[in-house]
């Protein structure tokens, strides 16, 4: 595995405490877990003929859920079948939803606002928010992240709307994933995926 070989050069190169070789080999595992969500989902927007409407609102939720954060499955591998499910869905959107009038993605945009506002920055069992003054940064980046994609959005509505609304996809859902009901969503999708590749 990439992870192995990685760690076992750094080893022969570097001379790392336990402490720092833990930290090496986590951050290891989240880049390599990174690699294959975002391979996988590349992969199965390209199949289903959606890659660039995917990629948008990919970068859009991504983006968002660096200060948000927001639900988790319980494994990596969970996490990259349920992107795998999740993103090139939502890319349909954007390509078969065409509008001309910003109105109608006033009410997502409005929605995923109070939904950042109430919930910003979400807990997960991997990173746990104990600082009061790390939730006030992160809840203001919250905010300013959702402004800029939103701008963005509103910007980019005559010239390229499949654009538009896939930014507008990707804050709204990632939005939700904060939220309690979002929590429930992502858990039940979890154990739908593990009960599959348990069998």
């Amino acid at each position: 595995m990439l992870q192995n070989l990685m760690v076992n050069y750094l080893k022969k190169n570097l001379v790392l405490s336990r402490d720092q070789e833990e930290i090496v080999i986590f951050a290891i595992k989240l880049i390599e877990s990174t690699i294959y969500s975002i391979g996988s989902i590349v992969l199965a927007s390209l199949i289903l003929g959606n890659l660039n409407e995917t990629i948008i609102v990919l970068i859009a939720a991504a983006a968002m859920r660096l200060a948000s954060g927001g639900a988790h499955c319980t494994t990596a591998l969970h996490c990259t079948l349920a992107g795998t499910l999740i993103f090139p869905t939502l890319g349909f959107i954007p390509k078969y939803y065409h509008i001309e009038s910003s109105m109608i993605l006033i009410i997502p945009i409005i929605i995923s606002f109070v939904f950042i506002l109430k919930y910003a920055p979400a807990e997960s069992p991997g990173k746990p928010l104990t600082s009061k003054k790390y939730i006030k940064k992160m809840y203001r980046i919250s905010i300013i992240i959702s402004l800029i994609i939103t701008a963005l959005a509103m910007y980019l509505l005559p010239l390229r709307g499949y654009i538009s609304v896939a930014l507008v996809t990707g804050l709204f859902w990632q939005s939700l994933t904060i939220t309690p009901f979002g929590y429930k969503i992502i858990s039940y999708l979890d154990r739908i995926i593990f009960n599959i590749v348990r069998r």
